[in-house]
């Protein structure tokens, strides 16, 4: 019996460092959109999740990862997923999809958003759940 409380104990702090929200989580609000990043951020072992920002439809997400900042954008339905996905074609960068989630790589850190975009290999974003597409600029 002295073994469950510390049993207890650690299945309550282990509960805490993993998302227990599926990938294919259709978001309604901020906070189910936030959960989606969460899990997507996890998958990638991508840290640090903050928001960005929302518009209807779709709400946005950052995190890091070393040295490299990515995108997380938790989209409420086909309509945003595709709103999303064209509102990106002024870059030709890969993007990654999911059923509800969208992710590309941000700008590195200490990077001026009036400098030229780094190229972003596929490979970086490799990390994540999902499919490649390429967004034609």
């Amino acid at each position: 019996m002295r073994w469950l409380v510390p049993a207890l104990a650690a299945l309550v702090v282990l509960s805490g460092c993993s998302p227990d929200v599926p990938l294919s989580s259709r978001p309604s609000d901020v906070d189910s959109a936030r959960d989606l990043a969460r899990s997507v951020a996890h998958a990638g072992d991508c840290g640090s999740l903050e928001d960005l920002g929302a518009g209807t439809g779709y709400w946005e997400f950052t995190c890091q990862a070393g040295d490299r900042s990515f995108t997380i954008t938790a989209v409420s339905d086909r309509r945003a997923l595709l709103a999303r996905t064209a509102a990106l074609s002024w870059s030709s960068a890969p993007v990654k999809t999911g059923k509800w989630y969208l992710v590309q790589e941000g700008l590195d850190f200490g990077q001026s958003k009036a400098g030229p975009p780094r190229p972003t290999p596929v490979s970086d974003l490799d990390r994540f759940p999902g499919r490649v597409v390429r967004v034609a600029g």
